[in-house]
């Protein structure tokens, strides 16, 4: 061009002759940068701030003592054993390395030893970078240095004054608040190779705010691992990184070619833009001459006679690798022209037969009649149309390099992301003599998943092979990493053969040991053992006022089951810069998908239960390596199994079983991991040895192979809801054919029942055949196959489990909806054989169907084990069935019959609304069903206009009131029918548990319940009707009805059970004219004359057979008589009811309390909650609010084992500090308060009483509700002493208190020569006496 001619230089550079070229002269080339493109002035004045504050540049006043206030500083040392050990030339290397990284990021060394340094932290304009990043960033390369070479280093980063004290002579120290914390941060860092940064600095982070870090336990810092990547974030931001940075911008390093610094670019939309523009313009002409081009090279002086001599491009390569093909581009910089290319290198890799690692690389390359050496890995040029979408370059790269189809590449290879980075290295280029060249790599490792595939057998596989292609040989290098090879030789050397490992086990084990630093490998005595730390969690659930534990049933990994993990609770390998506390948030999150803020809200961890216990074992993964299991366990309490949201996804509150996935990255060269887990909900009791002991003590079972565990990531974690894992052959035998399924579009689903309205629209139920369901339900030929028959025919309702649209895919209760479906027909199989149990309804109940769909009746059947056998042989035998068949006919579903043999005849109106009732009850669970609440309605149980009924039952009730015409099934129902169905849905919110256990006053227990009965006007039929569609549904909570009742009969203690039974006779009184008060005096009456009757049997049948039966109440304590009335006998009768256990022992200890406790149990725990009702059998001043102290039975189950009197007292502190914090007063008469002791529940006296360093508190949450939780002495001027007060827990009296024993006889205690009857309380001793 004519410019050629005129101008100068540039940056004040001249030529020699008139015709040089400017820099103006190139720039409308793709491939030409200006300086002023290149580069950014760095010469910013000291008090300038970068935009918006990003980029603050301290101020430093230079009079007297230097303050450089705002100062962000990174201190590094080698840790104190390095210190006294290091060689001199390793800290020769490290000082070197510190100044080659200070000036590199533009930094000050403030100080500068040989073991330890200040560096003040400075921004960098042109990369986006503030004084944080650089300061954090230049620390986290140090330490992956020194990873890398051996070397111990720590860094802290800090922030705040910075003081310089003037010394003479030039020299200055400096001190001040952000270097010390700085030393703080390094000092107290976890381990090495960590930057220990401080939270303020965190948050001041701008380019690197995306990075990944991990906050302390104590959560005022932070750690930044040295090998944590930013992969994720340049990913995103690759188009702009090459673009925005130029040459003297780019950040290198000459450090041996080792990890070069990654640049980093805002989210700056305006720049972005420019950038982009300036791109396009200059990607429009690439049309320079080659005489133009070398006359361009002569006029920056460079030697165009070296081109073409040995291995370097001749003129006219140059040229068109230039200007035409533009991979490459040049940019002048202080009047040197330089080149600067682009590249993405892949490591593509395998592991060969001997477990080494090996990458493929270009061998020889032939050109013309030479062929030279190479050596170089897989790689591309990005060109400037690339745009640096080097993303996309990767599957051109194969497809170019080594003719691999798209379609293979994404079968066979994986790419490994996490192991991306942004590198560059400045050096002579040999084929481009005389020009530096910058090389800017984004280097990626990706992985061929099985090295055996056909596919790939041309790359020498899966021998690994040399191989050609065109004029390049290729061959699979061995990866040089002087740790794989230390491993080795260290595995070796103390006998642990490696060929004995899997494919890919041993680049797991490096991967522990080295990379995620999970793991350590130390000797002890002459022998390699590895350490692993394991946390492992009993994540406990009150399920109908039963403790469970969640255990697993069976785990699915890499293709196969194993079943040694059943019963094994959740467990995960501990990170390491995790203390177990954060450990068990990850692994609740990881393990079962809950997610931080509902742990937050809806757990309590028992830090009493905590133990740390060890196991060494011969590990399964590395065979011949002893392992040593480091492990923490604790207990975690769920707060409400009712809570929505997460509960439904992990079975709750029914218990039922269910499962997650997540997807596990491997390491090495194979593909990922998905695991499968199998969860289910066991009773406390039957876990036994295998729950941590609260004491503390004592060695327990590792309930997971670690082994296993060891092997899983804690990334890529995702709930999705899968089929039970249950082998083909079984589950046909459990479960039934799914209906046709209903199809659903997204514009049919318009509406607040849109979806049911549509899907429903051309059906209607065919109440003929469910007439005759109804009518032959007690037919002795009627089987349970045509009943199920006669229910797919008659309910369409039934086939909205099967619903093909994209807004139904799966269930709000995180089950398939084949599973719900599968639950529906197992409630009314239920009822069905609960209809009939003297027709082989007990046996199918118990039992099962078989085959032919008959009743199997005997418990052995294939498959099934000893165990499972014995429970169902046992449920068969000792359930009172005369009951179930009482409710029966109290729930006018069955009528005494009138032939000879009197056998009931169902009601086949009744029987009607029951099945269509369980036929619907649960279809509000499918996705895209739940109704909107419409502007007319205004608002529905707490739901406002326009919301999505999200709670299944309510989101049912909504449609019975106001839409019953959608369910054709509900809606043929008679008036009467429809109001004993609009009864047993509604919600009662009743808890069965808290009644036979006697943990709730009556206004928590009966309230609601006895408000919807007076609503409704509800007959005590409808209430025994509401009973038969809880066992129903209770039941069939596992979705297998052809196995029979299996949730009653498996996994539900049949004590608890029978208690159930025996009160619902009870709680049908509240459907007269009775109060909720006076139903409860009742049920606490029955009960005590219960027990007092199994009592006088057990004494009879001792005294004729002389056994010694265990089960003797009388043994010890004080015999049973009447109902106790007068003051504290409501609670003697509730805390018969609550231990669960001995009641004779217990009112002995009632007997033993100080009277201080005594009263305090009498009072509160004949108080209501509800105004003007009081127990007949004392006199109370109505007044409240009532105390419910959650968990006391479980206290009193656990604790009163071995120290009634103890426990007693304790729950009698806890009923006296509450009612501090809630005073009595005639205003909250109606109201009850809820205290949880949770905390307390599961431990013995001993560990209540001594809790070392730690005081039990009381905490007020709410207004009706508290929480007993423990304290830490040091921290208690923490605590807010407006809601909370201290729990005195002590030993005074109990020596007193204690119960001797006497076999056979009534145990009586004489003071001062009085005799005490059981149920008199004795007097105050005088006080001498008592102390």
């Amino acid at each position: 061009p004519a410019a050629l001619s005129r101008g100068d230089m540039g940056n004040g550079g001249s030529c020699a002759s008139e015709g040089c070229c400017s820099e103006d002269s190139f720039a409308e080339y793709a491939w030409f940068r200006k300086g002023t493109e290149c580069c950014s002035d760095r010469s910013m004045p000291s008090n300038k701030k970068f935009i918006d504050g990003v980029v603050a540049q301290p101020v430093i006043p230079m009079e007297g003592v230097q303050e450089i206030r705002d100062a962000v500083v990174t201190v590094w040392m080698l840790n104190f054993d390095a210190q006294a050990h290091v060689h001199p030339r390793d800290v020769n290397e490290l000082r070197e390395h510190v100044v080659s990284l200070a000036d590199s990021f533009n930094c000050k060394m403030l100080m500068d030893e040989a073991t330890n340094g200040v560096i003040l932290g400075q921004p960098m304009e042109a990369q986006r970078m503030n004084s944080y990043d650089t300061a954090v960033r230049l620390a986290q390369l140090l330490c992956r240095w020194g990873s890398k070479h051996h070397i111990p280093i720590r860094c802290g980063v800090a922030t705040g004054s910075v003081l310089g004290l003037p010394l003479g002579e030039g020299r200055t120290s400096y001190y001040g608040p952000a270097v010390a914390e700085a030393y703080r941060l390094a000092l107290s860092s976890a381990k090495d190779s960590l930057v220990h940064m401080a939270r303020e600095v965190k948050e001041q982070l701008s380019a690197l705010r995306l990075m990944r870090v991990t906050i302390t336990h104590n959560r005022a810092s932070y750690y930044l691992d040295a090998g944590t990547t930013v992969a994720s974030y340049f990913a995103r931001n690759a188009a702009t990184l090459c673009d925005q940075a130029t040459t003297v911008d780019r950040l290198t390093m000459s450090l041996n070619n080792i990890e070069r610094i990654a640049k980093s670019c805002g989210d700056d939309e305006a720049a972005q833009r420019d950038v982009a523009t300036r791109r396009r313009s200059i990607v429009e002409d690439d049309t320079m001459s080659y005489s133009d081009f070398v006359a361009m090279l002569s006029r920056f002086k460079v030697d165009t006679s070296k081109f073409g001599r040995g291995t370097a491009l001749t003129l006219e390569e140059f040229y068109h690798s230039v200007v035409k093909e533009q991979k490459s581009y040049l940019a002048e910089q202080d009047g040197v022209l330089e080149r600067f290319v682009n590249l993405v290198r892949i490591s593509l890799r395998i592991r060969d037969d001997d477990n080494k690692l090996r990458e493929l690389r270009i061998k020889t390359q032939r050109t013309g009649s030479c062929t030279r050496v190479r050596d170089q890995p897989l790689a591309i040029t990005l060109k400037l149309s690339d745009k640096s979408q080097w993303t996309e370059a990767i599957e051109r790269c194969f497809e170019e390099k080594l003719h691999i189809s798209s379609n293979v590449h994404r079968e066979c290879v994986v790419i490994d992301l996490d192991a991306y980075s942004l590198q560059e290295e400045r050096s002579m280029s040999t084929s481009v003599p005389g020009m530096m060249t910058t090389y800017t790599s984004h280097c990626v490792i990706a992985n061929i998943k099985d090295k055996s595939q056909k596919a790939l057998n041309f790359l020498g596989l899966p021998e690994a092979k040399d191989f050609n292609l065109g004029d390049k040989t290729w061959t699979w290098a061995t990866v040089e990493d002087s740790r794989e090879d230390e491993l080795m030789r260290l595995l070796q050397t103390h006998g642990v053969d490696v060929a004995e490992f899997s494919a890919q086990a041993f680049a797991e084990l490096f991967d522990e040991v080295y990379r995620r630093m999970i793991a350590s490998l130390e000797v002890r005595n002459k022998q390699l053992v590895r350490t692993v730390w394991v946390i492992k969690v009993w994540l406990h659930a009150n399920i109908l006022n039963v403790d469970h534990v969640l255990v697993m049933k069976c785990k699915m990994q890499r293709g196969r089951f194993d079943e040694a993990v059943e019963d094994a609770p959740i467990s995960m390998i501990m990170p390491v810069d995790h203390d177990w506390t954060e450990a068990v948030q990850v692994a609740l999150h990881t393990r079962l998908g809950l997610t931080p803020s509902f742990q937050a809200s809806n757990l309590i961890i028992d830090n009493s239960s905590h133990k740390v216990t060890e196991e060494v074992t011969y590990s399964k993964s590395y065979p011949g390596l002893l392992t040593s299991y480091i492990v923490n366990e604790v207990n975690v309490h769920i707060l409400d199994t009712k809570a929505g949201g997460l509960c439904h996804f992990i079975g709750l509150p029914s218990g039922t079983d269910f499962n997650f996935s997540r997807q596990q990255a491997v390491k090495g060269p194979q593909a990922e991991d998905a695991i499968v887990t199998m969860w289910t909900w066991r009773v406390q009791e039957e876990i036994g040895s295998r729950r941590p002991s609260q004491d503390g003590g004592g060695a327990a079972d590792v309930a997971a192979t670690p082994s296993t565990e060891a092997k899983e990531e804690l990334d890529m974690v995702h709930v999705r809801t899968i089929s039970s894992p249950i082998p083909a052959e079984q589950g046909e035998e459990r479960r039934v054919p799914p209906p046709t399924p209903l199809v659903l579009s997204k514009e049919a689903a318009k509406g607040s029942v849109g979806a049911l309205r549509h899907l429903l629209a051309s059906s209607s139920t065919d109440w003929v055949r469910a007439r005759h369901a109804a009518e032959n339900i007690r037919n002795p030929g009627y089987t349970c196959k045509h009943f199920h028959d006669d229910l797919i025919a008659a309910f369409p309702e039934l086939r909205l489990y099967c619903v093909d649209g994209a807004s139904t895919q799966g269930t709000i209760s995180g089950r398939t909806s084949d599973d719900e479906y599968q639950r529906t027909i197992g409630a009314l199989f239920v009822f069905f054989w609960m209809m009939r149990l003297d027709l082989g309804g007990k046996e199918s109940f118990c039992y099962g169907l078989k085959k032919s769909w008959k009743p199997r009746m005997e418990a052995e059947k294939p498959n099934r084990q000893a165990d499972e056998i014995q429970k169902r042989v046992a449920f068969m035998s000792n359930t009172k069935w005369d009951v179930i068949e009482r409710l029966m006919l109290d729930a006018e579903l069955l009528r005494a019959g009138e032939a000879s043999d009197r056998a009931p005849v169902a009601d086949t109106d009744r029987t009607l609304a029951m099945l269509s009732l369980l036929a619907i009850h649960d279809i509000m669970k499918v996705d895209g069903l739940q109704p909107v609440v419409e502007k007319e309605i205004k608002e529905f149980c707490g739901y406002k206009e326009g919301e999505t009924i999200g709670d299944h039952d309510v989101a049912l009730s909504y449609v019975l009131t106001h839409h019953p015409q959608v369910l054709p099934s509900f809606h043929g129902l008679s008036f009467l029918q429809k109001q004993s169905v609009m009864f047993t849905h509604c919600k009662l919110e009743y808890n069965m548990g808290w009644l036979v256990q006697g943990e709730a006053p009556p206004g928590m227990l009966f309230r609601t319940f006895k408000s919807a009965i007076t609503a409704g006007k509800a007959p005590s039929r409808d209430i025994a009707f509401y009973f038969v569609h809880w066992l129903a549904d209770l039941g069939a909570a596992e979705p297998a009805p052809l196995e029979g009742a299996e949730k009653f009969v498996l996994k539900f203690p049949q004590r608890v059970l029978s208690q159930f039974l025996d009160s619902f006779s009870i709680v049908q009184l509240l459907g007269t004219s009775r109060t909720e008060t006076e139903v409860l005096e009742e049920y606490l009456t029955s009960r005590w004359r219960y027990l007092l009757s199994a009592i006088k049997k057990s004494s009879s049948f001792e005294r004729r057979s002389g056994s010694k039966s265990l089960t003797t109440f009388a043994r010890v304590g004080v015999p049973l008589d009447e109902p106790p009335t007068g003051v504290g006998s409501i609670a003697k009768m509730r805390v018969v009811l609550m231990c669960q256990g001995d009641p004779c022992v217990f009112m002995q200890a009632m007997r033993d309390l100080p009277d201080e406790d005594f009263h305090v149990l009498a009072e509160e725990m004949a108080r209501t909650g509800i105004r003007n009702q009081a127990y007949s059998r004392e006199s109370l001043t109505p007044q409240g609010p009532a105390l419910m102290v959650y968990y006391g039975p479980a206290l009193l189950q656990r604790a009163g084992k071995t120290d009634p009197v103890g426990s007693l007292r304790i729950l009698a502190e806890v009923y006296r500090k509450a009612r501090q914090l809630w005073p009595l007063g005639d205003e909250g008469v109606d109201n009850t308060v809820t205290i949880r002791i949770d905390a307390l529940k599961e431990l013995e006296t001993p560990a209540i009483y001594n809790s070392p360093g730690n005081v039990w508190i009381l905490q007020r949450t709410s207004g009706r509700d508290a929480m007993v939780k423990t304290q830490a002495v040091a921290n208690l001027a923490e605590v807010d002493f407006t809601a909370s007060v201290v729990l005195s827990f002590t030993r005074h009296g109990l020596a007193r208190s204690r119960t001797v024993a006497r076999a056979g006889a009534v145990v009586q205690r004489k003071v001062a020569g009085a005799v005490f009857s059981p149920f008199r309380r004795k007097k105050d001793p005088p006080t001498a006496a008592r102390s």
